[in-house]
């Protein structure tokens, strides 16, 4: 039995050191870059603005998040760059009452869109790949940026949501991509598929691209050549 553990892990190990042999990129270096949607719990924490505090919130709306990235591997296990990534949500608010002067007011209904906008710095570490495969993980941090903007004609009530809400406020946002994998059917472009942590998705998926930096390797053929 240890014997056998002993000669799975050999044999692991050197399927690892085999694809993380440089020699199995087709580049010496190169650019990537990607973009695609993905999910997010970002329409979770619609409430995050206490506009229903006072109403009733009857119908939230999110949209996919958008994704994109752009980064350079100088070495074939190591990328750095910039990614980021954005999506919204909609509310309806209905019966909402409030009081400027002690004269109160009441509004039957309004909508209200809240956007999020992230960008961030990443670094990448690639620790399985082939000419077509490209297995990863990544690192980054950055801010969010949100932006609420009210839908509404009422002065009255412009002026009270704006007291009760910062319309573009920021924090530091971080992810790490916990697994990615793009796969390269053709020589430079691809699909790519990502699951982690943090702003903006925690899975997403797309479309990927690469552009050489460098040379192409050129492999030599086998045999004794003088």
């Amino acid at each position: 039995m240890k014997r056998a553990l002993i000669v799975l892990i050999a044999s692991v190990s050197s399927a690892m050191m085999q694809a993380q042999n440089p020699e199995n990129t087709p580049f010496e270096k190169e650019v990537e870059l990607g973009t695609g949607l993905g999910l997010s719990l970002f329409s979770s924490f619609a409430e995050l603005v206490e506009f229903g505090a006072d109403g009733t919130i009857t119908d939230t709306r999110s949209s996919m998040a958008n994704t994109g990235y752009f980064t350079y591997r100088p070495r074939h296990f190591f990328s750095f760059g910039l990614a980021g990534g954005s999506q919204y949500i909609e509310q309806t608010v209905e019966d909402f009452s409030f009081t400027v002067n002690d004269k109160d007011y009441f509004v039957e209904s309004f909508k209200y869109r809240v956007t999020r906008t992230n960008i961030g710095f990443l670094i990448g570490i690639h620790y399985l790949q082939r000419a077509d495969v490209d297995v990863y993980s990544t690192l980054r941090a950055g801010w969010s940026v949100f932006s609420i903007k009210p839908e509404v004609n009422d002065t009255q009530l412009a002026n009270e949501l704006e007291k009760r809400a910062l319309f573009s406020f920021s924090t530091p946002a971080f992810q790490t991509t916990l697994i990615g994998v793009r796969y390269y059917p053709l020589k430079y472009f691809g699909f790519h598929l990502e699951a982690g942590l943090g702003a903006p998705t925690y899975l997403s998926a797309g479309i990927s691209g690469r552009i050489p930096a460098g040379p192409e390797k050129i492999k030599a053929p086998k045999g004794n050549f003088k």
